[in-house]
């Protein structure tokens, strides 16, 4: 490949994307329908827009040759691995994408997704995989890069049957319940570099839905109004962690890397995100691992102290990923950070 431009397509994290290939000068083309147009054109990144129904256009032969002849490398965000089946992106997605495809199916498959965690030997909540066996309160997730859409708590299996039975066969193929864990939300962005180094570049929590918004009403009332919160994610806010947890997280991610090296070789390669719960006790509790970009890296934007403690100067993960390629095609590795 010469002169390589990256692609990706107009939705979770685009902008960062986007940013970081101006920076660096890196042609970059976005794949965006047309009714998304006019929002990406309100800044200026300098992009080429590729046009399309939907998402799922990314296949067709014709975009798929376009950014071929561009020398594309596509950055896989949460759209992405959300829209795509698992043989879309293995077999069907023939644009050189950043990082290990195979990975994004341990995010993607929930019994995958299991056995990496359970790989991995880090501390992660009880999974029921039963419904009948449920006999606490517990979080009913789907697997797939939702953004935390149709999640919700539970203590009653009739009710989560009743619920994902509403939904359909796609959720009950991708349900995954966990008990729920008492503490709050944090979101550790790593870079797994060709080099092997495994950086911290930055922390999120998010803000989801109307959850954050329970604490404001009494319990009095939520309670005969039969309230329950929901988890869909609609934006991320920064936040530095107490610094003595960051060795059980460099240890926890160590460990998560290792895993997917054994389960889809070669492993991780660029940005993925521990998702965890920090108990009272300070104990660090895994309950997901995206393997791709995280949408929560963007309020970092253009940069975190995590990533100026770990490159000695401001960066942030858009930034670190056209550096990854531009390194590589220097020294003739691309092979080695595209799949």
């Amino acid at each position: 490949m010469k002169n390589p431009s990256i692609a990706t397509l107009a939705s979770h994290s685009a902008l960062q994307i986007l940013w970081g290939a101006k920076r660096k000068n890196i042609p970059s083309f976005l794949v965006v329908p047309q009714e998304r147009v006019f929002m990406y054109e309100r800044f200026e990144l300098g992009h080429n827009n590729i046009i399309v129904n939907s998402f799922k256009d990314i296949l067709n032969d014709e975009i798929q040759n376009k950014l071929l002849q561009e020398n594309s490398i596509l950055i896989p965000h949460g759209t992405l691995v959300g829209t795509l089946t698992s043989d879309e992106i293995i077999n069907e997605l023939k644009i050189p994408v950043f990082g290990n495809k195979k990975v994004l199916l341990l995010e993607k498959e929930a019994e995958l997704h299991k056995r990496w965690l359970d790989e991995s030997g880090v501390r992660t909540p009880m999974v029921f995989n039963n419904i009948d066996d449920v006999d606490r309160l517990v979080m009913v997730k789907f697997t797939g890069a939702k953004g935390g859409q149709g999640y919700f708590a539970s203590n009653s299996s009739k009710e989560i049957k009743e619920k994902v039975k509403q939904m359909g066969p796609e959720a009950e193929k991708n349900l995954w319940i966990q008990e729920f864990i008492r503490g709050v939300p944090m979101y550790f962005h790593f870079f797994k570099h060709l080099d092997g180094k495994n950086k911290l570049t930055g922390i999120d929590i998010r803000y989801e839905s109307d959850a954050n918004a329970f604490g404001r009403i009494p319990a009095i009332i939520q309670y005969p109004l039969k309230l329950r919160p929901g988890f869909t994610v609609v934006g991320n806010i920064p936040v530095v962690v107490r610094e003595s947890l960051l060795q059980k997280i460099f240890r926890i991610a160590d460990n998560i890397v290792e895993a997917s090296k054994k389960l889809a070789p070669p492993g991780l390669i660029g940005p993925y995100c521990v998702e965890t719960i920090i108990t009272p006790n300070l104990e660090i509790v895994v309950i997901e691992i995206s393997a791709r970009i995280v949408a929560g890296t963007t309020a970092w934007i253009p940069t975190s102290p995590y990533a100026e403690f770990s490159y000695g100067k401001s960066v942030a993960v858009g930034e670190l990923i056209a550096e990854e390629i531009l390194n590589a095609y220097k020294n003739d590795s691309l092979e080695k950070i595209v799949s």
